[in-house]
C-alpha cells in the first residue's frame, strides 16, 4: 500500500550497506506487483543485500538480509520461465559472452557472442534436453536445461 519506491542496498561486510538502484513502485495495488533488478557490478566476495522500501508518505520499512555466495568465476545464466525455458539471460558480466547451445549429440542449435546480461529468445528451439556452454573473460560453464 502506498509504495513510492525500492531501493536496492548491497554491502560487503552485512554492516555498511550503500544505495545501488531505485525501483520505482506501483503505489497501492489489490493483484500485486512484479519487480527486479540486476546487480552488474556484484562483488567478488559474499555479498549482502536488502531492500529499503519507502511508501509515498516518506515511511520506510527495510527488507531481511539476503546473502550471495561469492562467483567461482564461472559464468552462469538464468533460465526463464523455469520450467518452459523460453528464454535465457546471459551473466551480467562487463565482458562480451560467448554462448552456444548443443544437442546431447553435439548439434549446435544456437550460438554467438552477446554482452552481458543479454536475454537470448529460444522459443524457436525445439522442445528436448540441451547443453549452454559460456565462455566469458577466460572462463567456462556448462548448463544442462530442458526446453519444453
Amino acid at each position: 500500500m502506498n509504495n513510492a519506491y525500492f531501493e536496492v542496498q548491497r554491502s560487503a561486510d552485512g554492516q555498511s550497506f550503500v544505495a545501488i538502484g531505485k525501483v520505482q513502485g506501483s503505489g497501492t495495488t489489490s493483484t500485486g506487483a512484479k519487480y527486479s533488478f540486476s546487480d552488474t557490478r556484484s562483488l567478488t566476495t559474499m555479498t549482502y543485500y536488502r531492500l529499503r522500501q519507502v511508501d509515498l508518505d516518506g515511511t520506510e520499512a527495510f527488507s531481511a538480509v539476503a546473502t550471495v555466495a561469492a562467483s567461482s568465476g564461472k559464468p552462469v545464466a538464468t533460465f526463464y520461465p523455469n520450467p518452459g525455458n523460453t528464454s535465457i539471460t546471459l551473466p551480467n558480466t562487463p565482458q562480451m559472452v560467448q554462448y552456444r547451445v548443443y544437442t546431447t549429440t553435439g548439434r549446435t542449435v544456437l550460438a554467438g557472442r552477446a554482452a552481458g546480461g543479454t536475454e537470448l529468445d529460444v522459443q524457436r528451439v525445439p522442445a528436448g534436453l540441451y547443453f549452454l556452454e559460456l565462455i566469458t573473460d577466460g572462463h567456462q560453464n556448462v548448463q544442462r536445461f530442458v526446453r519444453q
